[in-house]
């Protein structure tokens, strides 16, 4: 630390404002660097990767920030005043809820560390390029992870808006305090004293901590898009049900598709079903041709509540639901359903009802699952 400083001198205050994801990424990536530079594999988890002491950055930041200062040949003392710390998460993971409960619980406790916290929103799925239909799995079928990701709102606003509130603190401050010392200066002790009055009369009152507006959850409500419901299926049955034929225009208002992907939903259908044909710029049935009924596939979602069907809806821990499910859904991985019971519970679907002896909890459905997923055969 650099020594006092002369009545000349000031202090340098230093505030540190962190981006959690995008510090950890810019680390991550250089010791990757280093460990391949030394032949070492990052990929390894037994190669050595050096961890972060989040009570220690702020101090640590604030000298390095000094010393610029006191290098270039001032004067002054270094006080630390605070590290800031802005973090994302996604409320539907449960590796982000732990991440969220430790820096919470743990790391907005250390001296003088302030986190701040912000929901990822949900990113619209990835649409086929010819008819438009969003895909919301992955097609592979020893996969069908959710394909709809997530997207950073609100942490660079969030950093922006107290550097500028935290900055324009200091700068009233400081000018009240110039102006005490001028008005000192002019007049002697008694003009001190009525400065110090006019000082304290004009400081600003602390200000009204705002109000957290929760942000607006997923209902859980989804636009049916395989079956039925389907742009493709509606299109197909649209024209199966015209003998004389169709126009594209009359199956994008009859399906509530625009013109240009109702013709892309119409050339898949006669491509890939072979039930419909284009003639004479109208969309006819083929003659003979069936539709062919789809089976449905049962989902992660669908296991899971015919495991508590089959329970009676009993209390059941999240690993005995994971070994139900991975005798329905061999492929199924652990980490999709505990995702998918993150979901239920965030859809009011899935309650806990105490808690098990290991320490976790025990959940069934709410209002015994009510119409969702039957129990097949």
């Amino acid at each position: 630390m650099p020594s006092p400083p002369s009545s000349s001198s000031s202090n340098v205050r230093v505030r540190a404002f962190i981006d959690f994801w995008n510090f950890q990424l810019s680390l991550d990536a250089h010791v990757d660097a280093q460990l391949e530079a030394q032949g070492i594999d990052p990929e390894d988890p037994n190669a050595p990767r050096p961890s972060v002491d989040w009570k220690k950055l702020g101090p640590w930041l604030a000298q390095k920030a000094g010393a610029v200062f006191t290098t270039a040949g001032e004067k002054g003392v270094i006080r630390y005043e605070g590290l800031h710390i802005y973090a994302s998460h996604d409320p539907y993971k449960i590796k982000d809820d732990n991440l969220r409960k430790w820096l919470k619980n743990t790391v907005d406790r250390f001296p003088g560390v302030q986190v701040t916290l912000k929901e990822r929103r949900p990113k619209h799925p990835p649409k086929c390029p010819v008819c438009h239909e969003p895909v919301n799995t992955c097609p592979v079928p020893e996969c069908t992870a959710s394909m709809k990701g997530t997207v950073e709102k609100g942490i660079d606003t969030a950093i922006v808006t107290d550097m500028i509130r935290l900055s324009g603190e200091k700068l009233l401050r400081l000018f009240q305090h110039v102006k005490a010392r001028i008005l000192a200066d002019a007049a002697g002790p008694i003009a001190e004293e009525a400065a110090v009055i006019v000082s304290d009369a004009e400081s600003p009152k602390p200000a009204r901590k705002a109000r957290r507006v929760q942000p607006t959850k997923p209902t859980g409500k989804r636009r049916k898009t395989n079956g039925e419901g389907s742009y493709m299926d509606r299109a197909e049955a649209h024209v199966l049900s015209h003998k004389n034929g169709v126009t594209t225009r009359q199956v994008a208002e009859a399906i509530g598709q625009e013109y240009g992907s109702a013709h892309g939903t119409l050339r898949l259908v006669a491509k890939s079903r072979k039930t419909i044909v284009r003639r004479s710029k109208k969309w006819v049935p083929v003659p003979n041709a069936k539709r062919q009924v789809r089976e449905h596939k049962m989902t992660i979602g669908d296991a899971v509540t015919t495991v508590f069907k089959r329970n009676d809806n009993q209390p059941l821990a999240a690993k005995d639901i994971y070994r139900s499910v991975k005798v329905m859904l061999p492929d199924a991985k652990k980490g999709s359903v505990d995702a998918q019971l993150v979901h239920l519970r965030k859809d009011g679907m899935l309650v806990q009802k105490g808690t098990a002896p290991h320490g976790g909890g025990l959940y069934c459905l709410a209002n015994h699952g009510g119409a969702h997923a039957a129990v097949p055969n």
